[in-house]
């Protein structure tokens, strides 16, 4: 990928997606800044845009400026994002490690990695996803890497960590959410821990995925397409089930979107699920998982001898599965699963 925007002369338009995805691309720099715009400044306007599996690397093994986001490198002036998502980004260094690490990104996170702009105001926004290793990369986080200046982050959330501030900038954080116990520096406090940290409000699973009122109108109630977490209200979300739960008449899954509506429902007990086909998630990353800590699958889930096949799992530390909790009477059979990978991405967790 070619980058368009440099630190003298960045983007400064309106850039309106259109509620369309830029999906299934790679950035590869030898220091210099990376993302669908490197730069980002005066009053430029991104909004209405996914960015979907797309992977950040840095090969310089002296470069330590590099700034990258699913959208934005860096965030300058008064820029502003609103109603944009990243979801299945990865950052990693892209030379020879074995004399360990030298160079590192300096900052990378879904949305973007570096916010230094007084009027920057990053709203309505949420990444899922996230891949980093925090020994490559300095300033790492689900949303924003690091926030030296900014006027506002807020009705936004991660999966991951949202952002890490600098310089007392955690108190222009509002209303955003995370999942994730952060490493050091550690998540924001009132004891003065507040000149670098993550910032933001750590929920649990359950409670982000319940977030959608409280994030504000551009969200509702996600599905499949948003890890089961709130979508944008432009998302198309599919959480109707065909069928009414019974033995005799049970709740007919016919694919992804029918699976991730399993995973929304949270009263299972004493009904039933029956798999129609068998599903290839076309190696797409599985987050909606069915059941949790409070409120597990305790229902009849008839695999009715198909498979579920061709999914990636990736998370900072929590349960993973098809089913992440399972309990009460619950009764899963006649099922398979394929070609299915697991990767845990914190290692402190």
């Amino acid at each position: 990928k070619t980058q368009k925007f440099t630190l003298y002369f960045p983007f400064n338009g309106e850039f309106d997606g259109d509620n369309h995805v830029i999906k299934n691309f790679t950035v590869t720099t030898g220091g210099t800044h990376g993302g669908i715009f490197a730069y980002v400044g005066y009053n430029s306007y991104i909004h209405n845009l996914g960015v979907e599996k797309a992977s950040f690397t840095m090969t310089s093994k002296y470069g330590y400026d590099a700034m990258m986001g699913g959208i934005a490198g860096e965030l300058l002036d008064n820029a502003r994002i609103n109603e944009c998502y990243a979801k299945n980004i990865s950052f990693a260094l892209g030379y020879d490690l074995s004399g360990g690490i030298l160079g590192v990104i300096r900052g990378g996170a879904g949305i973007a990695g570096y916010s230094n702009g007084d009027g920057v105001v990053v709203e309505n926004c949420y990444a899922l996803g996230i891949v980093i290793d925090s020994s490559q990369v300095d300033y790492d986080a689900g949303l924003v890497g690091r926030v030296d200046k900014v006027s506002a982050i807020r009705n936004c959330y991660s999966d991951f960590t949202l952002c890490r501030c600098i310089n007392q900038t955690c108190g222009k954080v509002d209303n955003s959410y995370y999942i994730i116990t952060p490493p050091w520096p550690w998540k924001c406090d009132n004891k003065g821990n507040n000149s670098n940290c993550y910032a933001g409000e750590q929920v649990s699973v359950d409670d982000l995925k319940a977030k959608a009122e409280v994030l504000g109108s551009s969200f509702k109630t996600g599905g499949f397409v948003s890890n089961g977490y709130p979508a944008f209200t432009w998302q198309a979300v599919s959480n109707e089930l065909k069928g009414s739960g019974t033995q005799e008449d049970p709740y007919l899954i016919e694919g992804p979107d029918s699976l991730g509506a399993v995973a929304a429902q949270t009263e299972t007990e004493g009904k039933f699920y029956r798999l129609e086909k068998d599903i290839d998630m076309d190696y797409n990353e599985w987050a909606t998982y069915i059941g949790t800590e409070t409120a597990p699958f305790k229902g009849d889930f008839d695999g009715n001898g198909h498979v579920i096949k061709n999914y990636t799992v990736t998370n900072g530390g929590i349960n993973a599965g098809i089913f992440a909790y399972a309990g009460g009477n619950a009764y899963i059979h006649n099922l398979g699963v394929e070609n299915a990978s697991f990767t845990m991405t914190n290692k402190d967790a």
